[in-house]
């Protein structure tokens, strides 16, 4: 019970990386869970496309790749990336993609946690750029 991850943006001399977004009240007795999820469309190095640099792109690189990550009680504790199945006609239907698998993640994780009777008793938030 004493064991965990705690992160902190405080000095640390054993704590070599900082988290400067806001993360929830790591005392209370129910923590919280949160979760981020992104994605990219396309190639990667075709936003910055130039004369010089242009080459055949395969369908395998037209894939975006999709991302997300758990914070449960202000500590990631599930993340997962992946390249989505099927190519995407825009970054929107990317990111749906994206926030689609993350919901199943959550699902997935939450009945874990109801199964261990840590449940969160409230819905859970998904934070994303689009």
């Amino acid at each position: 019970m004493d064991l965990g991850l705690v992160f902190s943006t405080q000095a640390s001399g054993s704590l070599e990386t900082f988290i400067h977004f806001p993360l929830p009240d790591l005392s209370t007795p129910n923590p919280s869970l949160s979760t981020f999820c992104d994605a990219n469309w396309g190639p990667q190095d075709t936003s910055h496309p130039s004369q010089t640099n242009s080459r055949p792109v395969s369908i395998h690189e037209s894939k975006s790749i999709c991302g997300h990550i758990f914070f449960y009680g202000g500590c990631p504790i599930l993340w997962k990336t992946h390249k989505e199945a099927r190519i995407s006609r825009s970054s929107c239907e990317a990111e749906i993609k994206a926030t689609d698998e993350c919901v199943k993640n959550i699902q997935m994780f939450r009945h874990i946690l109801t199964d261990i009777d840590i449940a969160p008793t409230h819905p859970t938030p998904i934070y994303n750029d689009n």
